[in-house]
């Protein structure tokens, strides 16, 4: 995310002073509300939540869309806003994808080690009875 604000904001272009602290604060406001964008994006994508779950999100979405599209981040940033959502959509897209491998991977492992532990059980068991499986 940080990458992804780093190389979509550029930092400073409301002012010409470099490390401005109003500046600081402008860009920390749109960073901000681009992280909770992407936050509230990820979590509408899930499937596992209620109804009044989903409606609240979707409103923090609006009025977070409704922000940048407003006079108080026009004063705080020259960014297009447009450009900044479909930034935001796809590093959200991103990180789910991202999220989603690992989860899929750790599944596989845990199948995986749960199978090794299967067979070693019944390796023992045919070691203590003599016996062999057939």
């Amino acid at each position: 995310m940080e990458q992804m604000i780093g190389a979509v904001i550029p930092w400073g272009l409301n002012s010409t002073a470099k490390n401005d602290p109003y500046t600081d604060l402008a860009s920390a406001v749109v960073a901000q509300a681009a992280k909770d964008y992407i936050k509230i994006l990820r979590k509408l994508w899930k499937k596992d939540i209620t109804v009044q779950a989903r409606r609240e999100l979707f409103l923090g979405k609006l009025d977070l869309e409704s922000f940048f599209h407003s006079a108080w981040y026009e004063m705080l940033t020259d960014l297009d806003p447009d450009f900044l959502l479909s930034k935001c959509n796809s590093t959200a897209l991103e990180q789910e994808k991202e999220f989603r491998r690992k989860q899929a991977e750790k599944r596989s492992r845990r199948l995986v080690d749960k199978q090794k532990n299967t067979t070693t059980e019944q390796e023992e068991k045919v070691h203590e009875t003599g016996q062999s499986i057939t």
